[in-house]
């Protein structure tokens, strides 16, 4: 599991694989976001956009937002449109430490 360390700006890389190859780039999505919660399910981040490569989305996660982060599980929620579905993606969980 990737770590962030608390009052930082640092991006996080989700790597995507579509198992039926409709979609081979997200530069093929449309409204590609992300959102944080944190392991009680409060929004951290909201509607953020993030860059990508290929089928990496590379999002940035600012962990002053609101105040330094606590340390512990967040999770990160991609979701997009393509066509008439709008998915949100299982979380991507990741750990914030002041270490």
């Amino acid at each position: 599991m990737e770590s962030i360390k608390s009052g930082t700006i640092e991006p996080l890389l989700v790597h995507l694989n579509d198992k039926l190859n409709a979609i081979i780039d997200l530069g093929d999505v449309t409204n590609l976001r992300f959102d944080v919660k944190d392991k009680d399910g409060n929004s951290k981040i909201a509607n953020a956009v993030p860059t990508f490569d290929g089928m990496t989305a590379i999002c940035l996660v600012d962990t002053t937002a609101g105040g330094n982060w606590a340390n512990g599980q967040y999770g990160l929620y991609l979701k997009f449109s393509q066509g008439s579905q709008s998915p949100v993606l299982r979380p991507v969980w990741f750990n914030v430490d002041d270490d």
